[in-house]
């Protein structure tokens, strides 16, 4: 293949040509490949200590330009672009390399058609981060739920209580407090609406936090009520750590504050007076408001002999939509069901209290399917451009034969 990006052979003159043609070149190619090696290779290395999804939000999140890796403890000497936008070089380069460097011609339709199938997988990542959602609900056999929560960040909760029941929270969900996480010093407000008598302040927040009154290690946390939001040590398993936080009550009227500790592991919510309403404040795992209900008709599970380790689980569901229209289902481990825009995993499954309780994972992702039908194109296409060159050559060699008789 030629390395002018024209058909007379010649090299581009233009400084628009020169640019598009190191961007569709091979080295772009060559260099995100290795960049991609490179980071996929630590990030798997420094999920073991950090945990998967943050690890995963550090080097292959919009917001991680540059990455340091974190290796045996340390700050590794290195620092490289983030993963994402290798990405997009990646892909920008597999579409010029497609439209300007290929050959053209009917023949070489097949190999024009798998490389943009690779675009395709490239774009469906893309779309699957931004796009996708993903929770968890437990159901006891014989009850239903109707929202999950999602195991590995937390939302604050604000609401009024009415006769000891919560309200229906405003939410601060994670998107808002991920630019204060594991910093001591940031901080954020939220002007809440016209409903609410205070505005609020969130700082001191940490994924893996824990109350303590030991004083004398508060250092410069503020202590409320004789304790102080002390950090602890991340779990890799992410859903495994207690979040918690400093929250700054401010009232609208009189400027007056109050701090409060908010903590995942409290059994309930932190309530304050203002006139005669009483408010909450919790801090919680994000809640994700489902479509339908989910009714567990009945669930079994099996797991290998003298181990924790799963060999069966599977559950008779109904998903009755918000029209009170119930369809029945029957999912297993490792075969999910797929209904309209919605996928449910079979996940987990536990009896150790005598109530059976089975977890389904809910997974919301536009772009699921796309990779496959890339693939299966991508197989196709190959698969004629095999037949036409190996056709080619039997001709070819066919022709060779009658020449030399």
């Amino acid at each position: 293949m030629s390395e002018t990006s024209n058909n007379n052979g010649k090299k581009p003159t233009s400084l628009g040509g020169k640019i598009m043609r190191v961007l569709s070149g091979y080295e772009i190619a060559i260099i995100s490949m290795l960049l991609l090696l490179l980071l996929t290779l630590f990030c798997t290395l420094e999920q073991v200590e950090s945990g998967l999804y943050w690890t995963l939000k550090k080097y292959f999140s919009p917001e991680a330009v540059v990455v340091q890796p974190f290796f045996g403890g340390k700050d590794f000497p290195l620092f490289l672009p983030g993963g994402y936008w290798v990405c997009v070089v990646f892909t920008i380069n597999l579409v010029l390399g497609g439209l300007i460097r290929a050959r053209k011609g009917l023949k070489h339709i097949p190999v024009f058609v798998s490389h943009m199938c690779m675009v395709f997988i490239m774009v469906a990542g893309a779309v699957g981060y931004h796009q996708s959602k993903e929770a968890v609900i437990q159901v006891e056999v014989g009850k239903e739920g109707d929202f999950a929560q999602n195991l590995y960040v937390e939302s604050i909760e604000v609401f009024e209580v009415v006769e000891g029941s919560k309200t229906k929270p405003t939410v601060i969900n994670s998107d808002l407090l991920s630019a204060l996480r594991e910093d001591p010093e940031a901080s954020r407000k939220f002007l809440l609406p016209d409903e609410f008598p205070f505005d609020l302040e969130v700082s001191g927040y940490y994924t893996s936090a824990q109350l303590s009154n030991d004083l004398s290690k508060a250092g410069m946390m503020p202590v409320v009520d004789g304790v102080f939001l002390q950090q602890t040590k991340s779990n890799p398993l992410e859903e495994l750590n207690i979040g918690g936080c400093y929250l700054k009550v401010t009232d609208k009227s009189s400027g007056e504050s109050r701090l409060l500790i908010l903590n995942e592991m409290a059994k309930s919510y932190v309530t304050l007076t203002f006139g005669e309403k009483i408010y909450g404040f919790q801090m919680v795992r994000e809640i994700w408001d489902l479509p339908f209900t989910l009714h567990l008709n009945d669930s079994i599970g099996e797991f290998f002999p003298n181990t924790t380790r799963p060999k069966r689980y599977e559950s008779d569901i109904k998903i009755i939509d918000e029209e009170g229209n119930g369809q029945d289902f029957h999912i297993e481990m490792n075969e999910p069901l797929r209904h309209k825009d919605l996928t449910i995993y079979q996940t987990n499954w536990d009896d150790s209290t005598g109530t059976v309780v089975s977890g389904f994972t809910v997974k919301k992702n536009p772009s699921d399917q796309w990779p496959k039908i890339a693939i299966y194109i991508s197989a196709v296409a190959l698969a004629v451009h095999f037949l036409v060159k190996l056709t080619a050559f039997i001709t070819n060699s066919l022709g060779g034969k009658r020449r030399e008789h």
